[in-house]
């Protein structure tokens, strides 16, 4: 029988991979990986600054709606939003007769379920943090939210694309804080943000604009949730020195430079993060 000579030296086929055959392809592929995913989380968070951005000016305008129906602002805090804008008791009992509600939809992404309150409490990710130009952030409480006293029984906080509170501060209450108003709240000193404009107010005395006299205060504390804390002392104790007190924006103490610092993909009106220690929340998304 003859049997040809190549069959008697053909090599076996192989059929599989050879060990660096399978590194090389698993290398390529972590290699794919490490480009991709934070080119995904980068496009992730520009999506929801674009989100949070437009929703904040959405809500300004339904806000101004509302006051041009019922010559009234909502109260500070963000439940109040929500009653006000969504037609909720006790707003459509109390207001004016041109109420005329919903001046704007809410759904289970804009606005805190009935259970926020507990949910906000029980999880670090969800609270809004403040940090000073030294030492560590420390956690905003509920009621250093919910500024004045409630008219809605519920925690409902509209809410902004990272399920965080969006801070609202009212015209009438930015007005009591220029005039150094005994009524106003010394918590408010915390949370509103103020301009560099100096001013004579209704007491005849010289003392810094708060932003959004006319529109009101909205602001998100952004993806990191941290934002700037301002001083709490009263005007006595400052003197003239107005300038330290309060914020002066959201996530940053003075000014602005519309640079990305901190290389995060973001920047915007309170932009002031630098490098070192001494580093305040850059990613702030606000508007008044």
């Amino acid at each position: 029988m003859f049997i040809h000579r190549n069959l008697l030296f053909r090599r076996p086929r192989r059929d599989a991979f050879t060990l660096i055959e399978m590194l090389v392809v698993i290398g390529v592929i972590l290699i794919l990986v490490g480009i991709a995913v934070p080119n995904f989380i980068g496009v992730m968070d520009r999506a929801k600054v674009t989100q949070c951005k437009t929703f904040i000016q959405e809500l300004k305008g339904a806000v101004a709606a509302y006051n041009t129906d019922t010559r009234q602002w909502p109260k500070s805090g963000s439940e109040h939003l929500f009653a006000a804008l969504g037609g909720y008791a006790p707003y459509s009992a109390k207001s004016s007769k041109r109420y005329n509600p919903p001046y704007m939809e809410f759904d289970t992404n804009s606005a805190g379920p009935v259970t926020y309150s507990r949910e906000y409490s029980s999880n670090a990710d969800l609270q809004i943090k403040q940090k000073a130009q030294s030492g560590n952030p420390r956690s905003l409480k509920e009621d250093a939210l919910r500024i004045n006293q409630p008219e809605v029984n519920d925690w409902r906080p509209v809410l902004d694309p990272w399920r965080r509170p969006i801070v609202y501060i009212s015209p009438d209450d930015l007005r009591l804080r220029f005039n150094d108003d005994p009524q106003r709240q010394v918590s408010l000193d915390q949370l509103i943000a103020m301009d560099i404009e100096v001013a004579v107010n209704d007491r005849n005395r010289q003392a810094n604009t708060p932003f959004g006299m006319n529109s009101g205060q909205f602001w998100s504390a952004g993806r990191d949730g941290v934002t700037a804390s301002g001083d709490t002392r009263p005007a006595a104790a400052v003197g003239s020195n107005d300038k330290i007190r309060g914020l002066y924006q959201p996530g940053g103490l003075s000014g602005s430079d519309s640079r990305d610092n901190d290389g995060d993909g973001v920047s915007d009106a309170s932009d002031q993060k630098a490098k070192g220690a001494n580093v305040l929340a850059e990613d702030d998304i606000n508007s008044w």
